[in-house]
């Protein structure tokens, strides 16, 4: 019977391991990947939300006045961002919800001729200055859940 010689029996026990190192290394390889996705759609998703919410803000602050509808389109855009973000983003933007009512509950009270007229524009005027806030403030608490722990890799 013919032996097979020392360096094929060699290449045989350590192809085995070989492979297995190999896979494991793929796999690791698809994993980063998929993580690295992931993060990059979670990315994504609150920056559309911010944009959203972004977006109604520009249309109070440019046009003065919060409809019916800016308020509807101000909840929708928020509507994720509860789960986007943690609670104190969350609690901000109650916060400025309830500055929009105030200032379109104080809009249709100076339609109103009377005592309360004083009152509604100063509360329109406070309310707006407050939503004029909304730049500076949503920033520094969305910021930190809009960045990217993760760097490139080196390979």
């Amino acid at each position: 019977m013919p032996t097979l010689p020392n360096w094929v029996l060699y290449l045989q026990a350590l192809s085995t391991p070989a492979i297995a190192i190999l896979a494991a290394v793929i796999g690791f390889m698809q994993w980063r990947t998929v993580h690295q996705r992931s993060v990059l759609d979670l990315f994504q998703k609150r920056f559309d939300a911010y944009s959203r919410i972004r977006e109604v803000i520009a249309q109070v602050l440019t046009h003065g006045t919060v409809s019916a509808q800016t308020a509807t389109d101000f909840l929708r855009a928020t509507d994720k961002a509860q789960f986007l973000f943690g609670p104190e983003v969350t609690a901000y933007l109650n916060t400025v919800y309830k500055l929009l009512v105030d200032h379109g509950y104080a809009e249709d009270m100076m339609k109103a001729v009377g005592p309360d007229h004083t009152k509604a524009v100063e509360k329109k005027h406070a309310a707006f200055r407050e939503i004029s806030k909304f730049y500076q403030q949503s920033l520094s608490l969305v910021q930190p859940y809009m960045r990217m722990h993760q760097k490139t890799p080196p390979i």
